[in-house]
């Protein structure tokens, strides 16, 4: 996701007011929803920073691994300048077959574009 924002540009001297484009970076929590016996439990596995638009993709891609997505949705009400939903919730099918403290992540990641 790109934002349209003013600079100044310098050239011999002379300054010249722009629209510049910036990439817009997000911190997007990742949630696993699971069973614990006939209740529902909503876990968060880690906080991470990206460019807003393919949160599902970069999902499914950290739990690639793990093989256990059964739906992936995107909630929590709209917030900042750019109205972005900042969670992510991750249903697996089977916690039974998972360690969820193993794949657990209780620290920030961050990431740069440039």
């Amino acid at each position: 996701m790109n934002s349209k924002y003013k600079v100044l540009k310098f050239k011999s001297g002379l300054s010249n007011e722009i629209d510049d484009q910036i990439s817009i970076e997000e911190p997007l929590e990742i949630i696993i929803k699971y069973k614990d016996k006939e209740k529902w439990v909503e876990s968060t596995i880690s906080i991470t920073m990206r460019t807003p638009g393919n949160d599902e993709d970069l999902v499914r891609g950290f739990l690639f691994n793990e093989r256990v997505i059964e739906k992936i949705e995107e909630t929590g009400s709209p917030v900042g300048q750019y109205k972005l939903k900042n969670k992510v919730v991750v249903t697996i099918n089977n916690s039974e077959n998972i360690d969820i403290d193993k794949i657990k992540r209780n620290f920030l990641t961050n990431s740069s574009c440039g």
